[in-house]
């Protein structure tokens, strides 16, 4: 049987060179797709609960999932085996990440942190805490040195990677901040918001530089475009 069995599709990505596509779903799987063709090449399987959020390594070798059974795992793309397994978190994991550089994987959990780890030895390097309220997403800087993560409690934050501290607290939104995203030369901060809204930030001074108003719902997934002068944002409805 091709394709996932059951449930939601959660979480899409590309890989870097646009040749594959890697889906996560509420079947508690993981599947790597051709794109050109639209075939299924890798079943990732070993969740025990419905994976969250799917993401691709730098070089395009590794994945990495987040799954509500509370675990993250790193797999080889050629093989489909998994071979970290980051394990730490108390609740559900909703959100991963690469660093640029592919060194560490970042993760946002229900147990209101974030924790950063070292993708070779699958141990935790950093632990991010401040959030009161589920991190929903989280994102790494393009050059790396900073965190970005988004949470119930209705702000987001950039954290220090090397120390695990809070630089900034970005405070806006009057509801549960959904989605985060870096611009590609880190200056701007984007983050989507079950207020309806998107906002602008500057990350340097933590100021918001433009609210972005007219869905007539959750925002619930933002990313700039490759340039970085323009955004997109998606809402549960048009």
């Amino acid at each position: 049987q091709l394709g996932h069995s059951g449930g939601f599709v959660n979480a899409v990505a590309f890989s870097p060179d646009g040749r594959w596509a890697l889906t996560g779903s509420a079947d508690n799987t993981a599947v790597l797709w051709e794109v050109a063709t639209g075939r299924e090449i890798r079943r990732l399987e070993g969740h025990s609960d419905s994976v969250e959020s799917v993401a691709f390594s730098p070089n395009g070798r590794l994945v990495l999932t987040g799954s509500m059974d509370k675990t993250a795992r790193v797999w080889d793309v050629a093989t489909g085996k998994e071979i970290r397994r980051l394990e730490g978190h108390s609740e559900w994991v909703n959100s991963v990440a690469f660093s640029p550089d592919g060194h560490l994987a970042l993760t946002g959990s229900n147990d209101k942190t974030a924790r950063t780890w070292d993708v070779s030895t699958g141990k935790e390097v950093r632990r991010l805490e401040g959030h009161s309220g589920w991190v929903n997403s989280v994102a790494f800087s393009p050059n790396g040195r900073w965190a970005l993560t988004g949470s119930n409690d209705q702000t987001a934050s950039v954290w220090d990677i090397a120390t695990g501290k809070e630089m900034r607290r970005l405070q806006g939104h009057s509801d549960s901040v959904e989605s985060v995203a870096f611009s590609p030369d880190g200056r701007w901060a984007m983050t989507g918001s079950s207020d309806n809204t998107a906002l602008l930030w500057d990350v340097g001074t933590g100021k918001v530089i433009r609210r972005l108003v007219g869905h007539s719902d959750n925002v619930n997934s933002v990313a700039f475009s490759p340039d970085g002068r323009s955004v997109d944002r998606k809402s549960t409805r048009l």
